[in-house]
């Protein structure tokens, strides 16, 4: 997928995934945020001469869009973190929107240049499903077209919207285990690709 001009400012072009990435990844500490609810308290006041901070565990995903959307550039500490000092009332409100614009969005750190999901499964007490997650349960359990329908609504609306994700030509689902009659990531690939003009591979 494209990616604009600011995306190579933090990755190589096509870095191979590699069972030592992937080793390494397990072991890197946080490895989902979610600014709905695991960072709600983003971003964050500070004393004088300060307004405040902003501060993320790692910069997959949230570091190209956070510069494409805001303009302002998340620094590296020196727990491994990410985060920018904020000097303005003006930058703190546009953090602030920006963090409440990504919604329910689950930022991933693995080994792919840009990883997001819509949303977690289920709620924070681990029992009652999220929006999504119900629609999910619909689809797999009963094949409800209105549900999945739904869900690809939702994709499409975040996809186009969504800095590196817009410029994508190309869909792919995760491969489905071999003689599954039915696969929900393969129904929203060809959902999406119809929808938003890509090609399904």
């Amino acid at each position: 997928m494209g990616m604009g001009d600011n995306f190579g400012d933090f990755f190589d072009p096509y870095p191979l995934i590699t069972k030592d990435r992937v080793e390494k990844n397990r072991h890197n500490g946080t490895h989902r945020i979610c600014f709905a609810t695991t960072h709600a308290d983003q971003p964050k006041r500070s004393s004088s001469p300060y307004v405040g901070s902003f501060k993320v565990p790692f910069l997959n995903t949230i570091g190209p869009m956070f510069l494409n959307d805001t303009g302002l550039k998340l620094v590296p500490d020196k727990f491994d973190a990410h985060w920018i000092s904020i000097r303005e009332e003006t930058h703190f409100s546009l953090i602030q929107r920006w963090v409440k614009n990504q919604g329910t969005r689950v930022f991933l750190r693995d080994c792919l240049d840009m990883s997001v999901a819509l949303d977690f499964n289920f709620k924070c007490n681990k029992i009652d499903h999220t929006e999504l997650g119900a629609l999910e349960a619909r689809c797999k359990n009963n094949r409800d077209n209105s549900a999945i329908n739904a869900i690809a609504d939702k994709m499409c609306t975040s996809l186009s919207g969504m800095f590196g994700y817009n410029t994508a030509k190309f869909i792919a689902a995760v491969p489905s285990r071999p003689g599954k009659v039915y696969d929900l990531p393969t129904c929203l690939a060809k959902e999406n690709a119809k929808r938003q003009n890509l090609i399904d591979l």
